[in-house]
């Protein structure tokens, strides 16, 4: 459980409350019996990961999630799930290796595969954007993309007012299925050694992947995506992580830019004048994301064996 800061390129971070399941699981037994958990080599692994409502903000300040958790208290589950990501796949783990780091004292190198799906943000959650065309002594009533093809062309029930303005609003694209995706490439596992916690943590995972997003591309399956991405413990706070991930489109189609530039509308749109509705399709940019999060289980493993070793060390008296 934790909270995720995460935005496309150009844009202000978000804010959403994020409930994450993980898990990494070996395939078959240790034949070694060395105790090790790196000492497989097949491993299957997944996550699937429900948010809030994202929350614009333009700075990351941590004591939002104290805020947000409030607001949530009454709210709807439609008002409180808004995005579902899910994803697995397969990984052959190699090269083990165990040391004596700060914190860290095994790990392993892997090739991973897998995909995914994610859906979209509900576009009944998402304001409609209005904008007005550039004036000049009569308004804008073709707006072109900037190598001269057509993009709008409003007509007269779309102008008028004083000044006289031409409106157009922007709605988001309904999707009927999820934003697909696929990714391969190495992954780092790194454990931390027992002595810095009673209960062993979820290991390090860091990831550097080459795969098709249709999230990052359009909506489509197009160029290629380079994925970064990894959660470690936090040490001083077991429990704790922090988390976070890139997207990078390479070899695809940018989105095509337009010749003007719109002003934002804000104010009431005469009852004369019907705005032009425009359906924007999803954007093609990069994204990124920040978080951090309490692993529940870990931290209820960790209670456990305090009120093991507690009960163990309190003294019996009698009469």
């Amino acid at each position: 459980l934790g909270g995720n800061y995460s935005a496309a390129s150009s844009t202000d971070p978000q804010f959403k409350l994020v409930a994450d399941l993980t898990v990494d699981i070996p395939l078959g037994t240790d034949k070694k019996k060395s105790g090790v958990a790196n000492s497989q080599h097949s491993w299957l692994w997944g996550y699937a990961r429900i948010g809030s409502l994202s929350k614009q903000t333009s700075v990351i300040d941590p004591s939002q999630i104290v805020s947000d958790y409030a607001s949530l208290s009454g709210a709807q589950p439609s008002q409180i799930v808004q995005s579902f990501e899910m994803n697995g796949g397969y990984a052959y783990q190699f090269l083990p290796w165990k040391g004596n780091l700060t914190y860290f004292d095994h790990g392993s190198f892997s090739l991973i595969a897998g995909g995914g799906a994610l859906t979209p943000l509900s576009p009944s959650q998402v304001p409609n954007q209005t904008y007005t065309t550039p004036q000049a002594g009569t308004p804008t009533t073709t707006i072109n993309y900037a190598d001269g093809t057509p993009y709008i062309n409003l007509s007269g029930a779309n102008c008028g007012g004083t000044p006289p303005l031409c409106y157009v609003t922007f709605s988001p694209q309904e999707r009927s299925r999820f934003y697909s995706y696929w990714e391969t490439g190495l992954r780092v596992k790194l454990y931390a050694a027992p002595q810095y916690m009673k209960a062993s943590p979820f290991p390090a995972i860091f990831d550097v992947t080459y795969g098709q997003n249709e999230y990052v591309t359009g909506g489509h399956m197009r160029g290629g995506v380079i994925h970064f991405g990894g959660s470690a413990p936090f040490s001083p706070i077991p429990g704790l992580y922090a988390f976070g991930a890139m997207d990078v489109g390479i070899n695809n189609t940018a989105d095509k830019p337009i010749s003007a530039v719109l002003t934002p509308f804000t104010g009431t749109i005469p009852t004369t004048i019907q705005a032009f509705q425009q359906i924007q399709p999803p954007l093609n940019r990069d994204r990124y994301s920040l978080g951090f999060g309490i692993d529940v289980l870990q931290l209820l493993r960790t209670h456990q064996i305090q009120d093991a070793f507690s009960a163990k060390e309190k003294p019996v008296t009698g009469h």
